[in-house]
């Protein structure tokens, strides 16, 4: 099924539906409309928190499924990110469910990427990587980790600013007249050197030289790292229990 690639930010609108719905229907069990911000405290917003709930989870599951061009950037990335909030809601006194939802995200991204790692013998696909990404946006809301989810995948929101900035309108890679990349005679990859590619994450990453994708796919996850290190100190500043 080739679907154009602004239906995918459409349809993506309808995962975090059963968050608001179930919200709705529970005041207060699900979900809060107060957003904690670090050093600010919280602000109760409680007509905008809902309305923004379909397109956050709209927004999370498109920006992880842009960033996995390489075998287990995704999956490795987004482990990260889940075991990362798991510290940060354990350190912060968390209840039973966000822990018990980021850690069953985090050993079966593990598990995934067993399996995703260079050489791939397994692939997410569009269906996992939205799913993924709509899971760390519910997540998010579920576990009152808002903000700090925002910090932990930074390198997810970069790459799709550099693409959309460039590109500025949604789009399927297949779609692409030109790639940002290029695999080189000798398995490396490089700087497809082309201006009217558009700028990705990798690409930034492969400016200057070429590299072995288990490098760059190590780098990814570095930055990962960073991210997710600076949203546990997010959430220790939020002090949301």
């Amino acid at each position: 099924l080739r679907l154009r690639g602004i239906f995918k930010p459409l349809l993506t609108l309808l995962c975090g539906l059963p968050v608001l719905v179930l919200g709705l229907a529970f005041p207060g069990q699900v979900y809060t409309s107060t957003l904690h911000v670090p050093l600010f405290g919280g602000y109760h917003l409680p007509v905008i928190y809902p309305l923004t709930i379909l397109v956050a989870v709209s927004v999370t599951s498109n920006t992880v499924n842009m960033l996995d061009p390489l075998n287990g950037s995704m999956a490795g990335g987004i482990s990260i990110v889940a075991g990362g909030l798991l510290i940060g809601s354990l350190l912060v006194g968390a209840g039973s469910t966000p822990i018990f939802l980021y850690a069953s995200l985090m050993f079966s991204l593990l598990g995934f990427l067993y399996y995703n790692r260079f050489p791939a013998r397994a692939f997410a696909g569009n269906v996992g990587q939205l799913s993924i990404g709509a899971s760390v946006g519910a997540l998010a809301i579920l576990g009152r980790t808002e903000i700090a989810s925002i910090v932990a995948i930074f390198p997810n929101i970069q790459n799709s600013f550099f693409f959309l900035s460039r590109i500025r309108r949604f789009t399927e890679h297949r779609e692409l007249t030109s790639k940002p990349t290029k695999l080189l005679p000798d398995g490396t990859l490089a700087d497809s050197e082309d201006p009217r590619a558009p700028l990705t994450l990798v690409r930034t990453l492969l400016i200057g030289r070429p590299a072995p994708e288990n490098e760059i796919v190590s780098t990814i996850w570095i930055l990962f790292l960073t991210s997710t290190s600076l949203a546990v100190i997010t959430l220790l500043l939020t002090g949301v229990p």
